[in-house]
């Protein structure tokens, strides 16, 4: 897929890239994240849609080529669901997400400077004090060779309440998938689609 970007085009392929994961920063769909609350008995609880695999979809340069995006997030509950036996949280807890286990291939990076955040079982990633959090890693497949499209990547995690308020919730499991960039696939088709008529003309 990577062999049919034009150079005339493999610029802009970069730029649309690198727009994307900057906006990425500030527009954020809290329908896609972790939503964190817990149970009536005081058990941590995690609402997302497990049946779907998260996608991450191609980048370039950042942090390097493969698959990138900073969605889904981790944010707190902002209205109890009586009938999902699902509330919101006390204002005094300090959350944190601890990994169980992922697929080694799939890193889970700051996503300003890029570092690691959770890499071995057992490693925490505490989210600000109080219950008004919404923090966004980077789920990140270091893939310069784009081999691993539309393969899935595993990620289990538990919640923890560093402050003692809430007993650990129990082990969550969510999917991510590595899908094309929409902008780059319609580049490079368009490279393509270029390079058939330059050959047509040759004829």
């Amino acid at each position: 897929m990577k062999s049919i970007y034009q150079p005339a085009v493999l610029g802009l392929v970069i730029t649309a890239s690198c727009a994307s994961i900057a906006s990425a920063g500030t527009e954020h769909h809290h329908d896609e994240d972790f939503i964190v609350g817990r149970s009536s008995s005081g058990q941590l609880a995690v609402e997302f849609n497990s049946d779907e695999a998260y996608e991450l979809p191609e980048v370039l340069l950042i942090p390097g080529d493969g698959f990138g995006l900073d969605d889904p997030g981790f944010t707190f509950l902002d209205a109890d669901e009586p009938g999902e036996d699902f509330y919101t949280l006390a204002p005094s807890v300090e959350i944190a997400i601890e990994l169980v286990s992922k697929d080694a291939d799939l890193q889970v990076l700051e996503a300003t400077l890029f570092s690691t955040l959770l890499a071995t079982p057992g490693d925490q990633w505490a989210m600000p004090a109080g219950n008004s959090f919404d923090e966004h890693p980077y789920w990140f497949v270091d893939d310069p060779d784009f081999s691993e499209l539309g393969e899935t990547f595993a990620f289990s995690f538990k919640l923890v309440d560093l402050s003692g308020t809430y007993t650990d919730s129990t082990t969550y499991n969510a999917e991510f998938i590595a899908v094309p960039e929409p902008q780059s696939l319609v580049l490079g088709l368009m490279g393509a689609v270029a390079l058939v008529r330059r050959r047509n003309l040759r004829k």
